[in-house]
């Protein structure tokens, strides 16, 4: 029997879908800002700047404030997840089997990496904060390599038909490459309108939507990298 033992630091999925819904409420609230630009209004672009700030600010605080610690154990049929809490006490333990894992797909975000298992009838995220401190003795990134080549392994010993396959992302999808397209078209034809009907707010809305399409399209080199390489480690 084969063991590895990795601390790693994780967010909460619950806290994740929380902190997207304060990070669109920051949209929200920029938006509000430019629409002010275009009605001179100073009292709602202050309003809009306030949204955008104080939903930023909040993300930060709850990531740190719900940052959970966890161990993962690797045996050789199994991942074994064990959640701490601040008191460095056991509060739960997840075993994933390896022979019950259909495919998998590895997330990259801003300030987290996401793992996803996908199973029969189920599905299984955990989420892993990135060490941006060199004080901490966790690297996310190691868990995730840790994983990716025991899956490598389960699959050397199994039938081709039932090897756990790894998957692309959303932004390294077909899927995504029409929704990251739709959007900059749709961005383009934003910005013509605007500077045909008020050049003074076009200016916002190129900033804003350049800004955009050049994440969009980060993400997205940034997912077939990622994919290419765990891909070549599955040869």
């Amino acid at each position: 029997m084969e063991s590895f033992l990795n601390k790693f630091e994780f967010l909460s999925v619950k806290m994740e879908r929380a902190a997207y819904v304060l990070f669109s409420i920051a949209i929200f609230g920029f938006l509000l800002y430019l629409l002010a630009l275009k009605l001179d209004s100073r009292p709602l672009s202050i309003a809009g700047l306030l949204i955008s700030l104080s939903m930023i600010v909040l993300i930060k605080l709850i990531i740190s404030y719900f940052t959970k610690k966890g161990e993962l154990l690797i045996i050789e049929d199994a991942f074994v997840f064990t959640f701490i809490s601040k008191n460095n006490i056991k509060v739960k333990e997840v075993a994933i089997y390896l022979d019950k894992i259909e495919k998998y797909k590895i997330l990259n975000h801003n300030k987290y990496n996401s793992i996803v298992f996908y199973f029969n009838n189920a599905v299984f995220k955990i989420s892993f904060l990135k060490n941006e401190n060199p004080k901490r003795n966790f690297d996310e990134w190691e868990v995730i390599d840790a994983i990716h080549t025991q899956i490598r392994r389960q699959n050397e010993r199994t039938a081709a038909d039932k090897q756990i396959l790894l998957v692309p992302s959303f932004y390294a999808s077909k899927f995504g490459l029409i929704i990251i397209s739709t959007l900059a078209t749709a961005q383009v034809i934003v910005i013509i309108i605007n500077f045909v009907v008020n050049p003074k707010l076009a200016l916002g809305f190129i900033l804003l939507g350049s800004a955009l399409i050049i994440q969009l399209l980060a993400k997205r080199i940034g997912a077939f990298k990622i994919l290419n390489k765990y891909k070549s480690h599955l040869a």
